[in-house]
């Protein structure tokens, strides 16, 4: 991927304030602030807002290495929540309030809002609830019903409210905001950047470790391991690419089909690869490659795993018309919508 401005400063600004320490500490005390009122006093948020709204006027391809370095990074923020939200509220005509803001699909019960697995849902300040078109702006601390998601990496929590709680509501129109599709985008997108971690972390280890007298990079059977992890790795950036190619400010939803079915397929496998051959080190929690392979494995989950994907993508493979390799070809595009 070539580099440009934009994920350059951000791949900065990350550097100096999302080290191991941060990400430990963001896992007690919640999303990190100060690294969020940075990245808000950059306009990062605001990326996929139209400029004449006050953004940058970008497309979703434009930032597809941001929401990669926000994996590399495992970004103790809701950046890339942020982002979509923004360029949602933007559509339905409004702005977000300020303050750390996350965002998560929703499902309306009655007069309750229900939203799971809401990413920093324990320590934002506001979540965009997003149910169809419509997009609820609910305050954290006015949530009813608070729970921790059993198997989450960034302190993600299962919120609900009264109806009556959300301070604005949002109707977004004019463009296609598939939340799920935009949900498996950025996640893959997280996935392909952790992977480059995982792959550098896992490169030096096996060059600096010494066994039987020779690196463990040395060994042919690590050599063959490493080869299918960089295999992995590039195949992930890969599915990321295709996911946020879109010069829109959302995906295509069968583009992020196909990402996340990738990404999510290729998330175990590398994480047990990079376990293996850090060894019994690797497993303890204090070791940094467990910030990074728990989140592969939890964003692998989050918005389907590639059972689903897989699912949808076949489905619609079989109705599409014409020959099996022009659906191939095509990216996809030959299927139904």
């Amino acid at each position: 991927m070539e580099h440009d401005p934009l994920s350059d400063a951000v791949t900065a600004l990350f550097a100096d304030h999302s080290n191991a320490a941060a990400v430990r500490r963001a896992a007690v005390d919640g999303a990190d602030r100060s690294l969020w009122q940075h990245l808000v006093d950059g306009g990062y948020d605001r990326a996929l807002v139209p400029e004449h709204k006050g953004g940058s006027g970008l497309a979703l391809r434009e930032v597809a290495g941001v929401l990669q370095a926000c994996g590399r990074f495992a970004a103790p923020v809701p950046l890339g929540e942020a982002m979509f939200a923004q360029a949602f509220a933007a559509a339905g005509g409004g702005a977000l309030p300020d303050g750390v803001t996350s965002a998560a699909p929703a499902v309306l019960d009655g007069d309750r809002i229900l939203a799971s697995a809401v990413p920093w849902g324990e320590s934002a300040d506001w979540v965009l609830a997003v149910n169809g078109a419509i997009g609820y702006v609910l305050a954290v601390t006015a949530a009813t019903s608070s729970e921790r998601t059993p198997f989450g990496a960034c302190g993600e929590r299962s919120l609900q409210w009264p109806r009556g709680a959300a301070v604005s509501v949002f109707e977004a129109t004019g463009i296609a905001t598939d939340w799920d599709a935009a949900g498996a985008c950025l996640r893959t997108a997280q996935i392909a950047g952790a992977l480059t971690t995982v792959l550098d972390m896992t490169l030096r280890y096996a060059g600096e470790r010494v066994q039987f007298g020779r690196p463990l990079a040395k060994f042919q059977a690590i050599q063959q391991q490493i080869a299918v992890l960089a295999e992995d790795a590039f195949a992930a950036r890969m599915a990321a690419e295709l996911a946020c190619d879109s010069d829109t400010v959302f995906p295509d939803a069968r583009a992020a089909a196909a990402g996340k079915s990738v990404a999510s397929g290729i998330a175990a496998r590398a994480a047990g690869i990079a376990h293996a051959v850090h060894g019994a080190m690797g497993i303890a929690a204090e070791h940094d490659l467990h910030l990074f392979t728990h989140r592969l494995l939890a964003w692998r989950a989050q918005y389907g795993s590639e059972a689903r994907w897989n699912g949808l993508l076949g489905a619609r493979a079989l109705q599409a018309s014409g020959i099996a390799w022009d659906f191939v070809r095509s990216g996809g595009s030959e299927m139904p919508g």
